[in-house]
């Protein structure tokens, strides 16, 4: 059993739909099994039919309203990845490839591409997935605005941005690099990490 509110990373291979509805809720089904939403969660959420998952005005995909769950979805290379947790919570996913990094890191902030030029770009996938898992947590997306903040303070990926927690998630993988972003202060505590699927 895991501690009511802790996040958990649930990972499958990344084949079918990249964002399956019915993926995302049996991720959430064992998040409720693991004891995440607590005795009185776990009653509220089993007394809904299969809840439904929307999309408001195009943006973060959500359970609706008063089911206690939130959760962030990724896939990058053969691996889809769901966070499921009681609070807001986005994360991001990357294959470590050498392809687009130059291109890619050009959109990103100045301190951020100063940062990686610096090191030669061996932080470049830790700064993508940070910064996406911040854009999942906030549900603004990649577009306008995806480089008018920085995930690297003092020469290295900050463990905050704006506020909220930026958590490296080590994976069994060491050709990905996995990131998830939470607004709680003691996420430490919650100590995420990936379930196989």
């Amino acid at each position: 059993m895991n501690p009511p509110g802790s996040i958990i990373v649930y990972v499958c291979c990344a084949e079918g739909s990249e964002l399956s509805d019915a993926r995302i809720r049996r991720c959430a089904g064992l998040y409720v099994e693991s004891g995440g939403l607590g005795p009185s969660g776990s009653r509220k959420f089993a007394s809904k039919d299969t809840p439904r998952i929307y999309r408001p005005d195009g943006g973060k995909p959500r359970f609706e309203p008063g089911t206690g769950i939130h959760f962030s979805v990724s896939h990058s290379g053969g691996y889809w990845i769901c966070a499921v947790s009681t609070r807001e919570v986005g994360a991001d996913i990357q294959k470590k490839t050498a392809d687009y990094q130059r291109k890619i890191a050009e959109r990103f902030h100045p301190d951020e591409y100063r940062h990686l030029t610096d090191n030669g770009f061996a932080d470049f996938f830790g700064v993508w997935a940070a910064k996406e898992s911040y854009v999942k947590f906030t549900g603004q997306g990649i577009g306008e605005g995806f480089g008018e903040f920085s995930v690297v303070e003092n020469g290295r990926i900050a463990g905050k941005v704006n506020g909220a927690s930026l958590i490296p998630i080590s994976f069994h993988d060491d050709g990905y690099c996995l990131y998830v972003c939470s607004a709680d202060d003691n996420f430490m505590a919650c100590k995420p990490y990936c379930h196989l699927l």
